[in-house]
């Protein structure tokens, strides 16, 4: 539960590390976190947990490709000018043309944040009172993210 709480970034990082090397080892690893950026670099399979029901079990970037409803490209050019192309053939042939220009920036594709996904299919939206963030709890209306642990269990593995 929440192994880094409260730590330096050092420490952290060297906690992570040691968790990644024991993930390649082949040790399963049961962690529970509300760091979700995290999680996805540290854990192979995540629950979603709500209301002590799981809401979704995969790869976290499986999840988010899931849910991801724009299925679009964002392209920023080199002029600054941002532009979204849906995922087709079509613009396909539009991205290889700014390629061939050499005009590309950068370009992403549009599926959300894991983050995001939690609170859109738990129903529920992080809220911030009083300059602290909140986390919709399971069992009562907020808590502080550094006490309640039961909105994500994440872990390597099959339970």
């Amino acid at each position: 539960d929440e192994p880094v709480s409260g730590l330096s970034p050092v420490i952290t990082n060297k906690i992570h590390s040691i968790l990644m090397e024991q993930k390649k080892s082949g040790t399963i690893i049961f962690l529970t976190t509300h760091n979700i950026h995290k999680a996805e670099n540290i854990c192979s399979n995540i629950a979603l947990l709500n209301k002590d029901n799981i809401i979704e079990y995969c790869k976290p970037a499986d999840i988010c490709r899931k849910y991801n409803s724009l299925n679009k490209f964002k392209i920023i050019l080199t002029n600054g000018e941002i532009i979204f192309l849906e995922n087709n053939i079509t613009s396909a042939a539009k991205i290889n043309e700014y390629l061939e220009k050499g005009i590309i920036e950068t370009m992403h594709s549009t599926e959300p944040l894991l983050e995001t996904v939690f609170t859109s299919i738990a129903g529920k939206k992080i809220t911030f009172l009083h300059g602290y963030l909140y986390w919709p709890c399971l069992k009562q209306d907020f808590c502080a993210p550094a006490i309640c642990w039961n909105h994500y269990f994440l872990y390597k593995g099959i339970l």
